[in-house]
């Protein structure tokens, strides 16, 4: 089994962004990445990370097998 690593924006010294930091734009953000996936995935999350998780499953549960909240 494959796993990655998806570094929301602000964090991992990445650039600022002019649309802000807004959860929606987060769970946008990481359904660009699920979109790359060739098989349902396995969504783990941390506090905001969760609550993204949890959010891009509503969004796209074709594309994600399960969640796992922390």
């Amino acid at each position: 089994a494959a796993s990655d690593v998806y570094k929301r924006q602000g964090h991992g010294g990445s650039d600022r962004v002019a649309d802000g930091y807004l959860v929606p734009n987060y769970i946008r953000d990481a359904a660009d990445v699920l979109g790359l996936a060739h098989d349902p995935v396995v969504l783990v999350g941390h506090s905001l990370g969760g609550l993204v998780a949890l959010g891009l499953a509503a969004a796209s549960p074709g594309y994600v097998r399960a969640v796992v909240l922390l």
